[in-house]
């Protein structure tokens, strides 16, 4: 992990931006604005197979389609044990999570989107 030593953890976001009219009259347009971000943690992509591979076919989707705006995002946080273990226990939940009992996680789905 970067910067562990310096107890300060470094992630990457996949930040999308959507934009969508939502009221136009003759004299203004009126804008709907949204964001979703993915965290590319090593830890999200070893525990579900498949989710680089579908993140990447959904990131050429939205910039082909025009249809949103996708910046990467880095960010920089204080880093602990604690946190680290919290992480895992989220995989672990995530794993366990999902729509009509399938094995598909909680983060999964939400890519999906």
């Amino acid at each position: 992990m970067m910067f562990n030593h310096l107890n300060v953890k470094c992630v990457l976001y996949i930040c999308e931006n959507t934009t969508i009219l939502t009221d136009e009259d003759a004299t203004s347009k009126t804008f709907k604005q949204a964001r979703q971000s993915f965290p590319l943690e090593s830890i999200f992509i070893d525990s579900f197979p498949g989710l680089y591979s579908d993140l990447i076919d959904y990131v050429k989707l939205r910039l082909h389609s025009k249809a949103s705006e996708i910046r990467l995002l880095l960010t920089f946080r204080k880093f602990s044990r604690s946190k680290a273990i919290g992480s895992i226990m989220r995989v672990d939940l995530m794993k366990k999570l999902g729509k009509n009992g399938k094995l598909r996680g909680a983060y999964e789905e939400a890519i999906k989107r």
